[in-house]
């Protein structure tokens, strides 16, 4: 079945591409796999089929699963409670939609500060070498830093924005000793 147009879950596992057709009964699902001649039947509640997903445009956003950032993607599909990703290598991964978070690049760093401030210091990390045969430990370490996330404090720092300060509830937390 077409990716762009198909979600076809089988088990919870993605088999969109492997499908050639299918028909829905009351109780089964029959689908055909490419280069099968039968069909195979699985109960209803095995299968998942999701139809014209709404494209999202990328472009300008940074994609979070569980507040942690996902590179490479090429394209999004939204198939309302599922989401389907498409990264740069040919691969795709299905997610629930409620464990992924879109937000704006520009809306976040509109001047683009944080990305000039982290190049640079990327840039100078170079000098930084002790050893003429090993690279520069901070050179290793700031090729690694390639995002900040929009909560973390560095980022606000960067963006001259007040820290947020999160107090926790301490009514859930277990004291060994009598610290309260």
């Amino acid at each position: 079945m077409d990716q762009n147009k198909y979600l076809i879950l089988l088990k919870g596992e993605d088999k969109t591409s492997s499908v050639a057709s299918y028909k829905i009964h009351t109780s089964n699902v029959e689908i055909l796999f490419k280069g099968k001649f039968k069909p195979h039947r699985y109960h209803i509640q095995n299968v998942i089929i999701e139809k014209n997903p709404d494209i999202i445009d990328i472009e300008k956003k940074s994609i979070y699963l569980n507040e942690i950032p996902i590179f490479q993607v090429t394209q999004v599909f939204n198939f309302g409670k599922k989401i389907k990703i498409f990264y740069q290598n040919g691969e795709s991964q299905v997610f629930d939609a409620e464990s992924i978070k879109f937000t704006n690049k520009e809306s976040s760093d509109k001047t683009g500060l944080v990305e000039r401030v982290l190049r640079y210091w990327t840039d100078i990390s170079q000098y930084t070498k002790t050893d003429d045969k090993s690279e520069a430990f901070l050179k290793k370490e700031f090729d690694k830093l390639t995002f900040l996330h929009p909560e973390s404090v560095l980022y606000s720092y960067l963006n001259k924005e007040p820290v947020k300060i999160l107090s926790p509830s301490t009514s859930n937390i277990i004291f060994p000793f009598k610290f309260i």
